[in-house]
């Protein structure tokens, strides 16, 4: 009996630390993506809002998509407009383009076509080379 134990121990000890022992945010947003990548919505919102409400930017834009799709969630475009925005304050690029597609077409977020080209501007510092597009084609309405 005392060997059964042992055993089973050494056996579900390691998936027991990642539940029992606190991970870090970025432990915990790569625990988000792996349930994300296997379509496990809802527990890959609760890793992702773990990391993100300690400010790791991945996990708050992808907490923030997760609103916007309603994957694992009730779809919220006001609660993934403020999630994307925390991630696009912290410079992420991508979190930058989308929140600049929000705010061209008011999704969560009151329109405001030069709020949406200050962040489409900020992806393009970042790198971002959807932003260029996004930013020729808001100008091209502009006019």
């Amino acid at each position: 009996m005392k060997h059964l134990i042992i055993l089973l121990l050494f056996v579900f000890t390691p998936f027991m630390s990642i539940n029992m022992k606190g991970e870090t945010a970025e432990e915990s947003f790569q625990i988000g993506m792996t349930h994300y990548l296997y379509e496990r919505y809802s527990e890959a919102v609760k890793y992702f809002e773990k990391a993100a409400n300690q400010g790791f930017a991945n996990a708050q834009f992808f907490l923030g998509v997760c609103y916007a799709g309603g994957e694992g969630v009730t779809e919220d475009l006001q609660k993934a407009a403020i999630w994307i925005e925390k991630a696009a304050n912290q410079n992420h690029g991508r979190a930058q383009v989308v929140l600049g597609n929000l705010y061209e077409n008011g999704g969560g977020v009151e329109k405001d076509l030069e709020k949406a080209k200050y962040w489409y501007q900020k992806a393009l510092a970042n790198g971002e080379e959807d932003a260029k597009k996004a930013l020729e084609e808001l100008n091209s309405k502009k006019k």
